[in-house]
């Protein structure tokens, strides 16, 4: 698993984050959990045209393009 993007702003009271990961499946399992309840492995133009923010689509594209956002 490697790094690809990360940043952290304030939502009220709390400091949250959010790191883009790019993972490959090699053995394991997936067991929902209260956070996330379901994993699914799509291609990347699948993956991005389920993406609703444009830095989110920003993020994977420069992925792709091996750069950094």
């Amino acid at each position: 698993m490697s790094s690809v993007d990360a940043y952290g702003w304030h939502h009220r009271a709390n400091c949250r984050s959010l790191a883009w990961l790019s993972e490959r499946m090699t053995e394991g399992s997936f067991a929902p959990d209260r956070e996330v309840d379901r994993l699914i492995w799509l291609p990347p133009t699948a993956a991005r045209n389920r993406l609703t923010h444009e830095r989110d689509r920003a993020v994977l594209d420069a992925f792709l393009r091996g750069t950094r956002p």
